[in-house]
């Protein structure tokens, strides 16, 4: 449950950051089998390209997608 909420509010984040000004942000969770998905939504036009990498332990962000992949 930690990891799940920690993904999430990564999730949430990125998606208040990146996302569309004053837009709506949708959360949507569903069980698929024996996985829990959860999809977080945000108009705009961020689309991160490559795989996600942790960035050095100085810098201020940029570990959001790394930590997700990683939980």
């Amino acid at each position: 449950r930690d990891a799940l909420r920690l993904a999430v509010g990564e999730a949430c984040g990125n998606a208040a950051v990146h996302g569309a000004p004053n837009a709506t942000m949708t959360v949507r969770c569903r069980q698929d089998g024996a996985e829990f998905v959860v999809e977080v939504e945000n108009a705009g036009d961020f689309h991160p390209q490559g795989p996600a990498t942790m960035p050095g332990p100085s810098a201020e962000s940029g570990r959001g997608r790394a930590l997700m992949e990683a939980l």
